[in-house]
């Protein structure tokens, strides 16, 4: 959850070594921290897709705003974006 080993022992009622300890060398600790970090990052890649439609949307309109100064922006994120997606 992205707590810090003190908050999170305090949450298990451990010391803050043992959490640590379990974080740095406990190997079934680690294999069960790394599956639930997978699930998270899955489940915001889910969230952060359903929100491209908007977030293009929302370009779109920057884009054929009224302000050239909105409008000049919004094209330099834009070309930002593509251009990280393309080979070198």
């Amino acid at each position: 959850m992205g707590l810090s080993d003190d908050a999170t022992a305090e949450r298990v009622g451990v010391h803050r070594l043992t959490v640590s300890r379990w974080r740095l060398h406990d190997e079934a600790f680690r294999r069960a921290f790394a599956d639930r970090m997978t699930e998270i990052w899955a489940d915001s890649a889910d969230q952060l897709r359903a929100m491209i439609p908007k977030a293009l949307d929302a370009l779109h309109r920057a884009l054929e705003c009224g302000d050239e100064r909105t409008r000049v922006r919004a094209a330099l994120g834009l070309l930002r974006i593509v251009g990280r997606g393309r080979c070198n």
